[in-house]
């Protein structure tokens, strides 16, 4: 399994963060079993568990953004997580359940995603793509 996040290179770090944080919960959501177990240190504090993944955090012009959804959409063997522009301007989960209704797919701005998949397909849509700085 491999995951990638990719993130709009245009938003003000802030954005970035939060997008980033709403991925990763969106991604532990959908699949508990990358969440490892709690650790501890030396004396017993105790430390909860992160993912044993490495995931990398990529950027990409939104443009791109929306092509990479396009064709993950079609294609059956990747999971797509997006989180949307429309999300993170709304003021709570309800504004942005009404919010998202009026919006087209096609309008649908992205933030961010998560791509989850074999190795070889998540790299097929994120290869080119660089780190984000």
């Amino acid at each position: 399994m491999k995951i990638a996040v990719i993130i709009d290179k245009a938003l003000q770090n802030g954005l970035v963060a939060n997008t980033a944080a709403v991925l990763g919960i969106s991604l532990g959501a959908m699949y508990p079993e990358i969440v490892r177990e709690s650790v501890c240190d030396a004396v017993g504090n105790e430390y909860p568990g992160i993912t044993s993944l490495v995931i990398p955090i990529l950027s990409a012009k939104d443009h791109i953004i929306k092509n990479i959804v396009k064709r993950v959409q079609q294609d059956g063997d990747v999971t797509l997580i997006p989180f949307t522009k429309v999300a993170q301007l709304s003021k709570d989960y309800d504004a942005y359940k009404a919010d998202l209704l009026k919006v087209s797919p096609d309008s649908i701005q992205y933030s961010g995603i998560a791509l989850v998949g074999s190795n070889k397909k998540v790299s097929s849509y994120t290869g080119s793509l660089p780190l984000l700085k």
